[in-house]
């Protein structure tokens, strides 16, 4: 099960089939790791992608590859055939956007953590994580103190140490 969608052996061997018929002559962005059936190699996120549509922000890695192992597939690194000259660079990059969506997911969770009063920003449906602030760009974390005053969280560094958290302005 990946997110909520349900999915079995059947649906990646048919992914497979799929990638073989329609993405294999062509595609190009192969990471570190492969699944390894029937004589093959088959990039684990891309598999993933054509069983359950829309991965979003998935890294790569164990993350990934563990779909595939729960499911008796083998995976491993990739044949050097297959490797692309960039996968190590993109494989580092998407695990520090996994860890940075999972830091934020925790403080989201927690507010009240890092300020006594502090709460995630929401009025008319619209949510203070990830706010689409037009012109200015995007706010990681948009909040209220408090006494309802906005707060804003973003370009700081935070350390979590034993269950507590502290800020550095950065």
């Amino acid at each position: 099960m990946f997110r909520g969608k349900p999915f079995s052996d059947r649906d990646v061997l048919d992914a497979m089939a799929r990638f073989d018929r329609d993405r294999r002559a062509s595609f190009t962005r192969w990471g570190t790791y492969a699944i390894k059936h029937g004589g093959n190699q088959y990039p684990p996120k891309e598999i993933l992608r054509m069983v359950v549509g829309d991965i979003g922000n998935l890294s790569g890695g164990e993350p990934t590859n563990r779909y595939f192992r729960e499911l008796g597939f083998a995976v491993g690194e990739v044949d050097d055939a297959f490797a692309t000259e960039d996968a190590a660079i993109e494989d580092a990059f998407e695990t520090r956007l996994h860890l940075e969506s999972d830091l934020e997911g925790f403080l989201v969770a927690d507010l009240e953590r890092l300020e006594k009063g502090l709460r995630l920003y929401v009025q008319n449906g619209v949510r203070g994580q990830q706010l689409d602030a037009g012109p200015a760009g995007r706010i990681d974390i948009l909040a209220t103190d408090s006494e309802d005053n906005l707060v804003r969280r973003f370009r700081s560094t935070l350390t979590y140490s034993g269950g507590d958290v502290r800020r550095r302005r950065g």
